[in-house]
């Protein structure tokens, strides 16, 4: 077992990191509480869906793994998609008719 180089900036990237930094700066000490107990949570997640990696594909097979694929792909274009439009109506605000 090893450490994907590209694993880790996915998961805790420049933009997780900073915007980790600016919650905790804004929060409140039960704001800092609740942004830690996240954390951790997350973490687990990530780490508990890594460990059972190998049982998860066998129970889903190569079919769910090509469906959970395109699902989070289309997730992903989703996001995509939102953050371009905010960035076009902050640059040109006369869109937002």
């Amino acid at each position: 077992m090893g450490v994907v180089p590209i694993g880790v900036p996915l998961l805790a990237g420049p933009g997780s990191i900073s915007l980790v930094i600016e919650d905790a700066q804004t929060a409140g000490p039960g704001g800092r509480a609740v942004l830690t107990v996240s954390k951790l949570l997350e973490a687990t997640v990530a780490w508990l869906s890594m460990v059972l990696a190998e049982p998860i594909g066998r129970v889903l097979r190569r079919t769910g793994i090509n469906i959970f694929t395109r699902l989070m792909g289309l997730i992903l274009a989703a996001v995509a998609v939102e953050y371009i439009v905010v960035g076009l109506l902050e640059v040109f605000p006369g869109l937002a008719g």
